[in-house]
């Protein structure tokens, strides 16, 4: 998907998502919420944008499946390889043969999708995109002919967005949310034990 298409405005958990930065914004805070490592979060960011067509796919719209995760239901897959709470969603693309995942919510989603990145050789570890897009590849993720175009459309996805991403992804706009929290409940804690 091209990094300079006209941004197609969506609503995805009842919030309207109108502009690029919305859309980081949105999936920064369910990726934060889930637990990612903060500093890495550039890199799924960019994958998910171009997995979901920058959150117009099908399986993004109505299957709650941000990156394009399909259903492993088959009895002969591995127990690893099942996902809990899930069900068939959209037909896979033209020549995979398969279905996607439906996930009853975008936080079931996003814990699975933690769930496959931390498998094999872990691209959940991953700091540049180089090394997210080979670890990948490792885990079989694409073909070694499919290699060089993903990671060039990974590249120039990372690249088309990076100056937004730096300016939502930096640890000062993303640890603030926490810090609020943790005001709130020493208030609670000190309300609650100390009256």
């Amino acid at each position: 998907m091209s990094v300079n298409k006209k941004i197609v405005p969506v609503t995805l958990a009842g919030k309207n998502l109108s502009s690029t930065t919305d859309k980081i914004k949105f999936i920064t805070s369910l990726l934060i919420n889930a637990g990612f490592n903060p500093v890495a979060i550039p890199l799924f960011v960019t994958q998910i944008m171009l997995e979901s067509a920058w959150l117009t796919s099908p399986h993004t719209l109505f299957d709650n499946n941000l990156s394009g995760i399909k259903l492993a239901s088959s009895p002969t897959a591995k127990a690893f390889q099942k996902q809990l709470g899930v069900t068939q969603g959209r037909k896979a693309g033209y020549n995979e043969g398969n279905y996607h995942a439906k996930y009853p919510s975008l936080a079931a989603w996003a814990q699975d999708y933690k769930r496959i990145l931390n498998m094999g050789s872990n691209p959940l570890q991953a700091l540049d995109p180089s090394t997210f897009v080979n670890r990948l590849y490792q885990n079989g993720y694409f073909t070694k002919e499919g290699l060089t175009n993903y990671n060039k459309g990974f590249v120039a996805t990372f690249n088309g967005i990076k100056k937004t991403l730096s300016n939502i992804t930096s640890p000062k706009t993303i640890h603030a949310p926490k810090i609020g929290t943790l005001i709130i409940l020493l208030g609670v804690f000190f309300l609650v034990f100390l009256n």
